[in-house]
């Protein structure tokens, strides 16, 4: 990494020991961010500082829960945490720098385009079902909170009051107001469905370019949350397709238990509501989009004025209660709101070469195809750290551990052009940045055609001719197919003269034109294109001619 030169004022800035700080990236209620360089080893680092000298003991406690806390969070989509201390009092952490900036600032220049909102909304939904099943809530999502590497990728930040549902408790609220959802308002406990609230909050933003709910004051805008009707994304900005319209009031519902469950439910209703964008994401839309929150009374109690909004309690009731919460955490509230805004930098794997995508046609039945002999599989290979391929009873399984690498099972049997081939296949686990592929005209690691899907839901066909890739189809959405860890996938490819093609589950993915068929074998394929471990399974894999 190229040495990051000091700004002229570097010195009023402060000293750590291991770092140099190049300049100041970010403030918030708690502490400074700085753009710094780490000694040892070399490179760029978010460096969050909290101001030592007049912490509380609370401030500490929370600043060393938000180390623990990411520490133990280890996530494609999560920004890393390298190290954390203290130096003269002052607790800090250092954090991998991302240089893209945050969706707050892409959402100043206007509205968002939907195709990278979604992918976006996708990589943070994929960190909160990862942070969730860990029994951590974030309590604080928001478009500054989701960071952008220099590709465009996305990056969940900002654990500082995250909590364990398994400990959650009622008590004043604390977050940001503008993205809060109605329970969090309340001081009740917030569990992972409050999050997704919070990112339909965000969605609407990126897509309108407006918060759905302003007042003068923070406390003003929570009272909104817990009452106003949900307004429509799609008034604003008519560019918004109905079904995704749809999916942020469902998303928003003042009730936790009326809203998607899981944060992996959020991202999938939103990619259906892209591919299918004038269809209902549900066969019953719930009548209760715009309900009063549980706790809310008659219109015939007197109503109590609070800003430009009104609540409607009774002494004693829940609604009272809350409102003594909500004023006794407006400071919390007002600190909160400030955040920690951190440009920080990285990369994830650029795309090879670049295709236009084939219209995609209709699912249509398998033909009748003349049975191959049953297919024989490459040996198990010795281990490997960086992954390896195991064979046993006509099951493949591959492993992957090194971003970029790609393992092969040849068949070791066919050599012909023209081939059908079917496989069941199986992600066992690792990051949405993949590739499951069937491979045709196999004769070596520098010769094939592959058709590949990925786990986050895109598909790409490529050939390789000693050595050149040639990318015949970009990876381009897979229409309707649900993607991920534990899903099964029957696929079918079909390589016949120069027209390929791609089916999963009975749905035609995509095709191209081989420029250059030749004979070959049969493969299977996978391999990361980001970094975690990746472990797929191939069976029943049949080899037809056409």
């Amino acid at each position: 990494m190229t040495s990051l030169q000091p700004p002229p004022s570097n010195s009023q800035l402060p000293t750590l020991p291991g770092f140099t700080l190049l300049g100041v990236a970010g403030q918030g209620g708690m502490g400074t961010v700085y753009k710094a360089e780490q000694a040892s080893p070399r490179r760029a680092v978010a460096l969050k500082v909290l101001r030592g000298a007049n912490a509380s003991a609370e401030t500490l406690a929370d600043f060393r829960q938000e180390a623990q806390t990411i520490a133990a969070l280890e996530h494609p989509h999560i920004v890393p945490l390298y190290t954390f201390g203290e130096h003269d009092g002052a607790p800090y952490l250092a954090l991998r720098f991302l240089d893209g900036g945050t969706v707050a600032q892409r959402i100043q220049r206007g509205p968002i385009d939907l195709n990278a909102a979604a992918r976006w909304i996708a990589s943070a939904s994929d960190a909160l079902d990862f942070a969730h099943g860990r029994g951590l809530v974030h309590r604080d999502i928001k478009p500054s909170n989701i960071l952008l590497d220099e590709s465009g990728n996305a990056y969940l930040a900002d654990f500082g009051i995250a909590g364990a549902t398994a400990m959650a408790t009622s008590g004043p609220p604390t977050g940001s107001a503008a993205y809060m959802p109605p329970e969090q308002g309340r001081g009740e406990a917030v569990d992972g469905r409050g999050d997704i609230y919070s990112l339909a909050v965000t969605l609407f933003e990126m897509l309108t370019g407006q918060k759905p709910y302003t007042a003068e004051t923070a406390f003003g805008v929570i009272v909104r949350h817990l009452n106003d009707p949900i307004p429509s994304a799609r008034a604003l900005n008519p560019n918004v397709p109905p079904a995704v319209d749809e999916l942020i009031q469902w998303s928003m519902a003042k009730q936790p238990d009326e809203r998607p469950q899981t944060a992996s439910d959020f991202a999938r209703h939103l990619k259906q509501a892209l591919a299918h964008p004038n269809d209902s994401i549900r066969t019953i839309t719930p009548s209760s989009l715009e309900r009063r929150p549980a706790g809310a009374q008659s219109m015939e109690a007197s109503p109590t004025l609070l800003g430009d909004a009104t609540v409607v309690a009774h002494p004693g009731s829940p609604q009272i209660n809350s409102i003594v919460w909500i004023v006794a955490g407006i400071l919390i509230t007002a600190l909160c709101l400030g955040g920690l805004v951190v440009a920080l930098s990285g990369g994830m794997l650029a795309l090879l070469s670049s295709g236009t995508p084939t219209p995609i046609p209709t699912a249509t039945e398998l033909p009748t195809r003349t049975p191959l002999p049953s297919p024989t599989f490459a040996p198990t290979l010795t281990p490997d750290p960086e992954g390896g391929v195991l064979s046993e009873n006509g099951v493949v399984t591959i492993t992957a551990r090194k971003k970029g690498g790609v393992w092969f099972s040849p068949q070791q049997l066919v050599d012909q052009t023209d081939v059908v081939i079917e496989a069941r296949v199986r992600q066992i686990s690792g990051p949405a940045l993949n590739m499951m592929a069937l491979v045709c005209r196999w004769r070596d690691e520098t010769n094939y055609t592959a058709l590949a899907l990925s786990g986050d839901g895109t598909y790409s066909i490529w050939q390789n001719r000693d050595g050149i890739m040639n990318r015949l189809v970009d990876w381009s959405p897979a229409s309707s197919i649900e993607t991920g860890p534990g899903v099964e996938y029957r696929f079918r490819v079909s390589c016949v003269g120069d027209q390929l093609s791609l089916q999963v589950n009975g749905v035609d993915i995509g095709q191209a034109v081989d420029p250059n068929p030749i004979s070959g074998d049969v493969a299977v394929m996978a391999g990361l294109r980001e970094e975690g471990e990746l472990i797929v399974v191939f069976d029943e894999v049949e080899v037809a001619a056409p």
